[in-house]
């Protein structure tokens, strides 16, 4: 479990690190991401763009599409970022590759929607647009934890063609550097207030957004650090006792070494070095066993449950603190009967 929890938190984090690049974020109140609507006024749009010392805006269009009978979310950018797909980690085909072809008139998906409906690079993407079905080929495969039910990603003219207009649903505001960045919220939150009309919209700054992925992911796993507690208290428990039995099976031995002249600290070391062999055993056959464990959670319960990944690979570190780990819990277990 530790070390599945590890990898989870190397991954989100990476994930994280190219998802959220813009400072502040700008969205209705209380939108709800599985339907469409909570669209941002075009005085909204106008109040973000004069905001002091803005680097770049990055308008995004959403909208639910069915797939098969299965809801998908459909999402456009409008920005001057020529490269927007270069943050994402792609599990088919390139960031270079997948830009050049939304550039043609492709679409990149995510892999929950790739997996759930079977979508490889170069299959087409087909989804009803306002007039008739319209079709993409795939141009690339992305990894991606936001929406489990997937998304694809188009060219704003692509989107425009199949979907028409349907309103901006987020804005992204990316500052200069050095710039306050909670000052700057407080401001746009202020100009936003200001307006003839006020404007229901949420603005939330990058950090806040890091915080509550950072909180949602600990908490996801509270259960497993609570497990790994009680599997260790259980271990230790079940080696001392191992030790304690072998201990009366043997004070018969213990007493002819003792009236050789057997120091107790001599005995004692004997059975520290039996704790420590059963220790060492039971981590050896720990590895392959916790792997094969990885290996499921990975590669069949979360494809099965969200349709998403994670890298995997070995993190020594982490395998050596856990061998030290164990081997100490058996020498404090074989010392137990002796205190």
């Amino acid at each position: 479990y530790r070390l599945t929890v590890r990898e989870a938190r190397a991954v989100v984090r990476a994930w994280v690190d190219g998802a959220l690049v813009a400072d502040l974020y700008v969205a209705p109140f209380r939108q709800d991401q599985s339907l469409d609507g909570g669209v941002i006024p075009a005085g909204a749009i106008a109040i973000a763009r004069a905001t002091p010392r803005l680097e770049r805006l990055e308008l995004l269009r959403a909208r639910d599409a069915l797939l098969r009978g299965r809801l998908i979310r459909v999402l456009s950018a409008e920005t001057d970022d020529q490269d927007v797909l270069r943050r994402r980690h792609f599990l088919e085909g390139t960031a270079q590759e997948a830009q050049r072809g939304l550039e043609r008139g492709g679409a990149c998906i995510s892999e929950p929607l790739a997996r759930a409906q079977g979508l490889h690079l170069g299959d087409v993407l087909e989804l009803d647009g306002v007039n008739g079905p319209a079709r993409w080929p795939v141009v690339g495969v992305f990894r991606d934890y936001a929406l489990d039910r997937g998304f694809a990603y188009l060219a704003p003219r692509e989107y425009l063609a199949a979907f028409g207009d349907t309103g901006f649903t987020n804005m992204a505001l990316r500052l200069e550097p050095g710039t306050d960045v909670a000052a700057a919220a407080t401001g746009l939150r202020q100009a936003l207030a200001r307006a003839p009309e006020p404007y229901l919209l949420e603005v939330v700054a990058q950090s806040v957004l890091r915080s509550q992925v950072n909180v949602a992911f600990r908490q996801t796993f509270a259960v497993t650090r609570v497990l790994e507690a009680i599997a260790t208290g259980l271990a230790l428990a079940g080696i001392a006792t191992t030790l304690s039995a072998l201990l009366l099976e043997r004070l018969r031995e213990v007493a002819a070494l003792r009236a050789l002249g057997a120091s107790l600290t001599r005995v004692a070391g004997i059975f520290v070095a039996q704790g420590l062999l059963i220790a060492a055993a039971a981590a050896a056959l720990a590895l392959p066993t916790g792997a094969a464990l990885a290996w499921l959670l990975v590669d069949v319960v979360n494809v099965r449950s969200f349709g998403w990944t994670i890298a995997k690979h070995w993190p020594v570190a982490s395998i050596a603190s856990t061998l030290g780990l164990a081997l100490v819990m058996g020498a404090a277990a074989a010392l137990m009967p002796w205190i």
